[in-house]
């Protein structure tokens, strides 16, 4: 979804951060809004996907590195 879209910085990377209520959730990458090519846990092709917890109302960002396909997730 548009809404969830990660943007490239200077540094190749893609980042985004979105404000998430508690609760636990699940995320992989997918791109160009599709499934078609998608990445979960340790950067797998078609991989499992990452699971965090928010433990109180907050705000989740996401790093994306195109070339090693690994995610970070750093909750506040």
């Amino acid at each position: 979804c548009a809404g969830s879209a990660l943007t490239q910085g200077d540094d190749g990377l893609y980042t985004g951060s979105f404000g998430l209520p508690a609760g636990d959730y699940e995320v992989k990458v997918a791109h160009d809004g599709a499934w078609t090519e998608n990445y979960g846990v340790d950067g797998a092709a078609d991989g499992d996907n990452y699971q965090f917890t928010m433990a109180a109302d907050g705000t989740v960002t996401f790093t994306y590195d195109p070339e090693t396909h690994l995610l970070e997730i750093v909750t506040e």
